[in-house]
């Protein structure tokens, strides 16, 4: 680039051509006289003042043009440093073009551009700004050599804050008790009892619509009660917040519409005297039972069992004892406003599956939704059992005593109240695909935002300038 040097030599040549100058005037007319002496020493001394003032405006003007020279070709070296490879000496080329605007009168050389060993550009430039002043004294222009290089930049590193929202889907419908008023979910010296997979969701606003009396290692997914609980103590809870929630929205019946879908489409047969009251052994077929009807000891087929009433004071009620295999899928349906379940009790290894398969799938006892009258129902000291289904009672003040040892215990429950009582033994919430449906029942899932910090390398720039 233009230099101290090139200036220097400029004012020593222009010192010399002003001496050569002055000789020459010293030996015209001014030599002869005495006061010619002084206009020639003031014309030795003004005219290189003049030459330098005028070579240093040439000198400026070149600086100010490799200015704006190197402001082109840096900008083009960084551009082409961040593309493809063998795009860059191209890509160099034509920013260069785009970026300055030849105002050098000599006119300037052909930019040369190179990709050197780091993946980065370098670049040259040659031109030749012409002079005014200088130029009187034969230097006709200054040679300006302009130069760039890239390299990589160095990596940095910057701490985040991270927001992430994430959908959590409901878990599945395992304990629902209806009733508004009293004290509807009772647990009483219960030991080692498992619900760790099931929410239990309990609608009295009762100030203790939830009792716990001796509990002892119980474990629930989560409880939700719309009124208060008067004891927490034994009992754990496995999902956010980790507490028992009073006060609390709960879930009534998520199962309503698509039972009453079921039953609109059973077709309940007529009584006579050979379904009606009946004790019933060995192998039973499904259809409809009218009166006190008992299984005992039998195999059912797969399908639905309809117990009703026969009219008059034989109200319908279901009664199953012995040892009973139920696992080819059954389901049992109460008819009418005053059907009951009279008794199960069967000895111990029976199963009871719900249907795999047709209308009543999932369904393993259920009755009508709009009865309009409560019954107790009491499951007691049945050990070793295995029952999977979907129980649905809504009128029903179900209560579960003595149990223990359940290999199977599958079951989601929908009651009026609901009683457990010396229960040891892990229960998980069955999840029921109504006739129909793609998709098993779910409880709605909420939207959580978690934040977290994160530090990682970033790069401000691709390649810097060397």
């Amino acid at each position: 680039m233009l230099g101290t040097k090139s200036m220097t030599g400029l004012i020593a040549r222009a010192y010399r051509n002003t001496t050569a100058l002055g000789a020459r005037l010293g030996a015209g007319k001014f030599a002869a006289e005495e006061g010619g002496q002084i206009a020639l020493i003031f014309a030795s001394m003004i005219v290189p003042v003049v030459i330098l003032v005028g070579s240093a405006i040439d000198y400026g003007r070149a600086m100010h043009s490799t200015s704006k020279m190197r402001g082109a070709l840096d900008a083009a070296v960084l551009a082409a440093s961040n593309i493809e490879r063998d795009k860059q000496v191209g890509a160099a080329e034509d920013y260069f073009a785009a970026n300055f605007t030849n105002n050098f009168a000599a006119g300037t050389t052909v930019p040369r551009f190179y990709r050197n060993g780091t993946g980065g550009v370098d670049g040259t430039v040659t031109a030749f700004v012409k002079t005014n002043f200088a130029s009187i004294f034969g230097i006709e222009n200054f040679a300006v050599v302009v130069s760039a290089s890239s390299k990589p930049t160095t990596r940095e590193t910057e701490t985040v804050t991270v927001t992430n929202t994430t959908y959590v889907p409901g878990g599945i419908p395992c304990i629902h008790v209806l009733d508004q008023n009293g004290t509807s979910f009772k647990l009483d010296s219960n030991s080692n009892l498992n619900l760790g997979e099931c929410e239990a969701h309990v609608r009295s606003n009762n100030s203790i619509a939830m009792s716990n009396k001796s509990s002892s290692n119980v474990k629930f997914k989560k409880v939700l009660v719309m009124g208060g609980i008067d004891s927490t103590a034994g009992i754990t809870i496995k999902d956010s917040p980790y507490v028992i929630q009073t006060n609390a929205q709960v879930v009534g019946d998520p199962y309503l519409p698509d039972v009453n879908d079921v039953r609109q489409q059973i077709t309940v047969g007529g009584c006579t005297a050979a379904n009606t009251g009946k004790v019933l052994t060995g192998t039973v077929q499904p259809g409809t039972y009218c009166g006190a009807t008992e299984f005992k000891g039998v195999h059912f087929t797969s399908g639905l069992y309809i117990i009703t009433d026969a009219g008059g004071n034989k109200n319908g009620s279901l009664k199953i004892t012995g040892a009973i295999d139920g696992s080819a899928g059954v389901s049992f349906y109460l008819h009418g406003n005053k059907t009951t379940v009279a008794q199960i009790s069967p000895n111990e290894n029976s199963k009871l599956y719900a249907p795999s398969t047709g209308l009543t799938r999932g369904l393993l006892i259920f009755e009508n939704s709009n009865r309009g009258n409560n019954w107790d129902w009491t499951i007691a000291s049945c050990n070793k059992q295995g029952w999977m289904g979907l129980i649905y009672l809504p009128s029903a003040n179900l209560k579960l005593q003595s149990l223990s040892e359940w290999e199977k215990f599958q079951i989601s429950i929908t009651a009026n109240q609901l009683s457990m009582i010396s229960v040891s033994s892990v229960m998980q919430p069955f999840a029921w695909t109504p006739y129909g449906k793609n998709t098993p029942i779910g409880l709605s899932g909420e939207y959580k935002t978690t934040t977290s910090t994160e530090t990682h390398e970033i790069e401000k720039s691709k390649y810097l300038l060397r």
